[in-house]
């Protein structure tokens, strides 16, 4: 039998929790992930589910409630009830402990941060989709100014300390550099996911714990890994 660990999420994914260290999200870590793929927002949207179901198994009396704040229409009911489905969950019961919060601005994020989180019991994560599309073209240049970004969301989210992971589309001029890619003090990690025609290739950016590193999994692969994981007790 596992040993539970309120430490640790799963993203559902297994090649991303792979990437991750084996066991997914770090409670402490804000995590942003750039995606190319088609499914950008279907990280989050089996983030949601794969939570849920790791508190269920193991019985736990906490009331669970996520808070997914949708900047770029990326929330899909319908394939939340059907990864609750695959995961052997009651999609109504799931859908439940789902606080949903559209944003448009910047500025809106803010006050949701600060003024309406605080008041949500009992929150143990919160996901962020499309986080990029809130800043005009081209208003952010650098890694450091996303950093900074990152940073005051941890700040703004340090009196709850949620699980925190972050999606928005690809822009390599906002990628660590080698000089900011070593391990440290930082409490944020950076993933790259891109796909060509037969493959999914996850890298790992940037890491507190963990060195860079990249996974190449042919897509055929990935399906079958994400239907093993169901018959394996994998949350630890």
């Amino acid at each position: 039998m596992s040993i539970f660990n309120k430490n640790w999420i799963s993203s559902g994914d297994p090649t991303l929790n792979d990437l991750l260290g084996g066991l997914g999200f770090l409670k402490g870590i804000i995590y942003l992930i750039f995606d190319d793929t088609k499914n950008v927002s279907n990280i989050l949207l089996t983030t949601t589910v794969a939570a849920q179901r790791m508190y269920i198994r193991h019985q736990c009396s906490d009331t669970f409630k996520i808070v997914f704040i949708d900047a770029n229409n990326g929330y899909n009911p319908s394939f939340i009830a059907k990864t609750a489905d695959f995961y052997h969950l009651s999609p109504k019961e799931v859908e439940k402990n789902i606080n949903l919060l559209h944003v448009s601005t910047y500025e809106y994020l803010v006050q949701i941060l600060e003024n309406q989180l605080p008041h949500i019991q009992n929150l143990k994560v919160v996901l962020i989709s499309g986080l990029l599309t809130l800043f005009k073209k081209n208003l952010l240049h650098s890694f450091e100014g996303l950093s900074n970004i990152i940073n005051s969301i941890r700040m703004k989210l340090s009196h709850i300390s949620p699980f925190t992971i972050i999606t928005s589309t690809s822009n390599k001029a906002l990628y660590p550099s080698k000089l900011t890619n070593s391990k440290g003090k930082s409490c944020s990690a950076f993933v790259q996911i891109t796909e060509d025609e037969l493959n999914v290739i996850y890298k790992l950016l940037k890491h507190p714990r963990i060195r860079e590193k990249q996974i190449k999994r042919a897509k055929s692969m990935i399906l079958k890994l994400k239907s093993k994981s169901l018959t394996l007790d994998c949350f630890f």
